[in-house]
């Protein structure tokens, strides 16, 4: 796994995005914390993510809403998600 910070600044907030990746470069998490007060390093969004093995195309998503399907037409572009 490869671990990846970058940082978004939002409306008075500063917020880190960790992100992993597997050894094909594929992003499989990513988590946004918040780094000014009130709250400090905590998680505010979580996102999981799983691919199409003989592909490498995203599958599913998986963020506090639920799980979402991708799907693809034979040309590889997204139908769904």
């Amino acid at each position: 796994m490869v671990s990846r910070s970058s940082f978004l600044i939002s409306r008075l907030r500063i917020y880190e995005i960790q992100f992993k990746k597997n050894y094909g470069g594929l992003r499989t998490t990513s988590n946004r914390l918040t780094l000014t007060p009130p709250v400090l390093d905590t998680p505010s969004a979580s996102e999981t993510y799983a691919y199409n093995a003989s592909a490498n195309q995203l599958a599913t998503l998986t963020d506090a809403s639920g799980t979402r399907s991708i799907s693809y037409d034979n040309r590889g572009n997204t139908c769904s998600g």
